[in-house]
C-alpha cells in the first residue's frame, strides 16, 4: 500500500507543470533572443534594450508573462535595429505587467523605435500598469516601422494605452480598457486603426493632431 502511495505522488509531481522565474536585469540584447513559457514569468528589473547592427530578434513565446519593477522597461530598435515577436494565442496570451502595484505608471513603457525597418509583431497581449509621464510614453510607444499589432488589451495605463509618434503600425482588434488619459494617442505617423474597442478612458478614445493622417477607422466602438 505505502509503495503505490509512493507511486502516486510520483506520477503527480511528474505531472506538475514547472514554473520558474527568470530575473532579466538592465542590458542590451544583441543577438537572437527566445522568452519561454517554461522560464516565465520573466522579472525586467531594468531597462532591457534589444538592438544591434545585427538586428536581432526578441522572440516571446505565447503564454509567457513578463512583470516589470518600477524602473523596467522594454526598449526595441532605437539606436540599432532590433525586433520583437510577442505573439500569443487566444487561449494562451502574453501579459506584460507590473512586479508591483497595481496603479498607472508602476513600471515605465514598452517602445519601438525607429532605427531598423524590421517591424516587430504584438499580438493576442494584453499591456497593463504602465506608461511614463516623463518620456510621455503610454503602455507602448511606436515611434517608427509599420509594426502589427493585433488583439491586445491596453488597459490601466498612463498617458495613454498606446501612443503613437511616428511609422505606419496596423492596430486591429485592440482594446482600450481604463487607461489614464487617451486610449490611443497619435502626434505624428500614418496608422492603421480597425475593429477597436474603446472603454473607461479618462481622455477621449482617440486624441490626433489635425495634420494627422487616421487610415482605416472602421469597426471602432467607444
Amino acid at each position: 500500500m505505502k509503495h503505490a502511495f509512493f507511486v502516486l505522488l510520483v506520477v503527480i509531481f511528474t505531472a506538475w507543470p514547472v514554473v520558474a522565474d527568470t530575473t532579466v536585469p538592465g542590458q542590451t540584447i544583441t543577438t537572437n533572443t527566445t522568452w519561454t513559457l517554461a522560464g516565465s514569468p520573466y522579472i525586467v528589473t531594468g531597462s532591457v534594450w534589444v538592438q544591434a547592427a545585427g538586428n536581432p530578434v526578441l522572440t516571446i513565446e505565447a503564454g509567457v508573462t513578463v512583470k516589470f519593477a518600477s524602473s523596467g522597461e522594454l526598449v526595441i530598435n532605437y539606436q540599432a535595429p532590433g525586433v520583437l515577436q510577442a505573439v500569443g494565442t487566444s487561449t494562451a496570451p502574453i501579459l506584460f505587467t507590473s512586479l508591483s502595484g497595481t496603479s498607472p505608471s508602476s513600471w515605465i513603457a514598452l517602445y519601438i523605435g525607429a532605427s531598423g525597418s524590421t517591424n516587430s509583431q504584438i499580438s493576442y497581449a494584453t499591456i497593463e500598469n504602465g506608461g511614463w509621464t516623463p518620456y510621455n510614453r503610454g503602455g507602448l510607444q511606436i515611434a517608427g516601422t509599420s509594426s502589427v499589432i493585433d488583439h491586445v488589451t491596453f488597459r490601466n495605463n498612463n498617458v495613454a494605452g498606446l501612443n503613437i509618434t511616428a511609422g505606419s503600425p496596423q492596430i486591429t482588434n485592440c482594446t482600450f480598457d481604463g487607461n489614464s488619459g487617451y486610449g490611443l494617442d497619435v502626434t505624428g505617423g500614418t496608422p492603421t486603426i480597425s475593429n477597436a474597442t474603446f472603454t473607461n478612458n479618462t481622455n477621449y478614445a482617440i486624441g490626433a493632431n489635425g495634420s494627422i493622417q487616421l487610415n482605416g477607422m472602421t469597426g471602432l466602438t467607444a
